[in-house]
């Protein structure tokens, strides 16, 4: 009598079962492929969206710069150039009211416009360029239209 017995290490025969292996491993490369697939897509919006959120920043800061060197010649704290009055930088005829500002509605005696563009503008980097840099332009109007006193 052998000492070991003899056991067939041939596998069974299970018909249903060919190719499961396979299928499985499909299956599952198809949904890493996805699964990578919508993470490329979620970075590459995130940084689009970031992009725009930095032009819409510097957009932002370009008006507020503008608002704020309109407010500075409507309180009379910049001096036109040339001065009306030469006497003196801070006499009445320097200041502007917002009648007269309505009547030269860009403040360009006041403020430095570069005027190698199609609409004049005055910018806040330099060198200026329409796709990097921030300028502003202003436009003074009365929603009123009130008659002048």
């Amino acid at each position: 009598m052998p000492m070991f017995s003899t056991i067939s290490t041939m596998p069974r025969e299970r018909p249903g079962e060919r190719g499961a292996a396979l299928i499985t491993a499909l299956l599952i490369s198809m949904m890493l492929l996805a699964a990578g697939g919508a993470l490329i897509m979620t970075t590459t919006f995130s940084l689009s969206n970031s992009t725009d959120s930095i032009a819409e920043t510097q957009a932002y800061y370009a008006a507020e710069a503008g608002t704020q060197a309109a407010l500075n010649v409507l309180r009379g704290n910049i001096a036109p150039n040339p001065l009306f009055n030469t006497a003196s930088a801070t006499a009445v005829e320097n200041k502007i009211t917002f009648r007269q500002a309505v009547s030269t509605p860009n403040l360009s005696r006041w403020l430095t416009y570069n005027n190698s563009f199609t609409t004049p503008r005055v910018t806040l980097s330099n060198p200026y360029t329409a796709l990097n840099g921030m300028a502003y332009n202003i436009a003074v109007s009365d929603p009123d239209n009130t008659a002048p006193e």
